[in-house]
């Protein structure tokens, strides 16, 4: 089993927002103590790249919520918010994506779980979506 998390991912501050920083403490700490981080291979991975991304995402809204995330602009939709910090966090959840499917592809492992946040999983290529 391969498991990523990273400190990283708490630097996104949604506030009071149900998706919020406490969610992905408790995963991490359900983790540690299962011992699931001592008996899974925890590897190093990059943030998803710009090219990476644009693989799903049109480049205006790539520049767009760049724009967002470094003027902490709170709520960009209905449902969505960004902090400073959700830039490098975002990245990091996509490149642990990309990276934990690369690694299972080439049989390094036979699954993967991802504790990242923010989770962008309603994202359309063009827009947040909550």
């Amino acid at each position: 089993m391969l498991i990523y998390r990273d400190n990283v991912f708490t630097q996104h501050d949604t506030g009071k927002h149900p998706e919020c920083v406490a969610r992905i403490e408790r995963v991490n700490a359900m983790l540690e103590a299962n011992q699931w981080t001592t008996r899974a291979t925890c590897p190093e991975w990059e943030a998803a790249s710009r090219a990476s991304i644009e693989k799903v995402h049109k480049t205006v809204y790539y520049d767009q919520l760049k724009t967002w995330c470094d003027a902490a602009a709170g709520r960009i939709e209905a449902d969505t918010v960004v902090s400073r910090g959700s830039w490098e966090a975002a990245s990091r959840a996509a490149g642990a994506a990309i990276d934990s499917v690369q690694r299972v592809v080439r049989g390094e492992d036979a699954r993967a779980f991802c504790a990242i946040r923010p989770p962008g999983h309603h994202a359309l290529a063009s827009g947040p979506m909550g």
